[in-house]
């Protein structure tokens, strides 16, 4: 196979797309929606199906689009919690045994699904991205977004 022509394959690679159940669990901790189309952010405040339904502002009426290509949730990286002494840290108010969690979680060593639940709504709420959906292109870094 010529060079061109795996380049030419690697192009018809089709982009995972961003799926609702990863946004669902998101939904009581108002997490923000960036469209780079319209450099505009939303909160997100309902899905159903694969439409999301937001607000510009807290006194907006909702609005809903689809998700596609140009729909990206706004995360904390899982990688500003690499170590116990990360500085990301210092705006949780996380016990070190959550602290150890989401370390191990950043290093691979423990998966999502292991999590316990009050540990996971905890790194919900601080919208950080423990589906990996940055690494993924399914998702912006909030230090990305201005």
């Amino acid at each position: 196979m010529t060079k061109i022509s795996k380049n030419a394959e690697s192009n018809n690679l089709v982009k995972p797309l961003l799926q609702a159940v990863f946004l669902v669990p998101y939904i009581p901790y108002y997490l923000r929606i960036f469209e780079p189309i319209y450099n505009e952010k939303y909160t997100l405040v309902g899905i159903i199906e694969n439409e999301l339904y937001c607000k510009e502002t807290e006194i907006d009426d909702c609005f809903s689009f689809e998700i596609d290509e140009n729909t990206f949730p706004i995360l904390r990286p899982l990688s500003d919690f690499y170590d116990i002494n990360a500085p990301a840290f210092i705006d949780t108010n996380f016990d070190i045994p959550t602290q150890l969690v989401l370390v191990d979680l950043c290093s691979k060593k423990q998966h999502y699904s292991s999590v316990r639940y009050s540990d996971m709504q905890e790194f919900l709420r601080e919208h950080i991205d423990v589906f990996n959906l940055i690494e993924q292109d399914l998702a912006v870094s909030i230090h990305d977004v201005v």
